[in-house]
């Protein structure tokens, strides 16, 4: 995890004024990607966990959000079960004796079909100028849209790069596995667009492992392993 960002504020993108227009010689005036956590999390980009039922994925996310916002703010789209992450936020900070920092939970889906419910959350969310936006899980997000139709998916992703462009932050998808756990669910648009995608399995031992299936003008992360351990009343990786 990148530590020295005490100052980190995203940029938006959207009202970006002056030609857009540029010669190969200026590409080296665009800005770099910014690693929240290196090869994994960048401001202003897509990236996606999926993972099976019950894998841990949401602990592993929480933990990686909590992170990030001991540094800047992050908002937390709970989209299930959003009473569950009281327990899960003071387990953590019980395990690092830390603070939750700049942490703010959404305590419900974010419907992506409807702009405006997109405007209401950006109206909300803005101010703040969150580094990173987490999205736990996506499939609540998408009522009224089918997640294995490429129109319906491309919907969901515009309004997921609305967000992104408007808040600059780093956009964290949270989705299940398909069929078979080497995939995710639904149409493939969704990869896509990610500049990350990353796979987190489960074995019968406990064992997590958190792999990096796509990444774009980066190089691959090695498999990273965690294990649940309790604390307080619930656990953290």
């Amino acid at each position: 995890l990148a530590t020295t960002m005490p100052d980190l504020v995203a940029q938006p993108t959207e009202f970006v004024q002056g030609p857009r227009l540029l010669h190969a010689d200026q590409l080296s005036t665009i800005p770099q990607a910014t690693w929240l956590i290196d090869g994994v999390l960048a401001i202003g980009k897509l990236s996606q966990t999926f993972a099976p039922p019950g894998s841990g994925k949401s602990f592993l996310e929480l933990d990686k959000a909590l992170h990030v916002a001991q540094h800047a703010p992050v908002v937390y789209v709970a989209g299930e079960a959003v009473e569950d992450y009281q327990e899960r936020v003071q387990a953590w900070c019980s395990h690092y004796k830390r603070s939750a920092g700049h942490m703010y939970f959404w305590p419900e889906p974010v419907m992506l079909k409807d702009a405006a419910a997109v405007d209401a959350f950006l109206s909300e969310v803005y101010p703040i100028q969150p580094a990173a936006i987490f999205i736990d899980p996506l499939a609540s997000c998408m009522v009224g849209l089918e997640e294995s139709s490429t129109g319906d998916m491309t919907i969901a992703v515009e309004a997921l790069n609305r967000i992104r462009r408007e808040t600059g932050a780093a956009v964290h998808i949270v989705y299940h596995t398909g069929w078979a756990d080497t995939h995710e669910r639904g149409s493939s648009v969704l990869r896509a667009a990610c500049r990350v995608v990353m796979k987190l399995s489960l074995d019968d031992s406990g064992l997590m492992t958190l792999s990096c299936e796509k990444t774009n003008s980066a190089k691959p992360f090695e498999a990273r392993y965690f294990r649940l351990v309790a604390s307080e009343n619930s656990a953290v990786p």
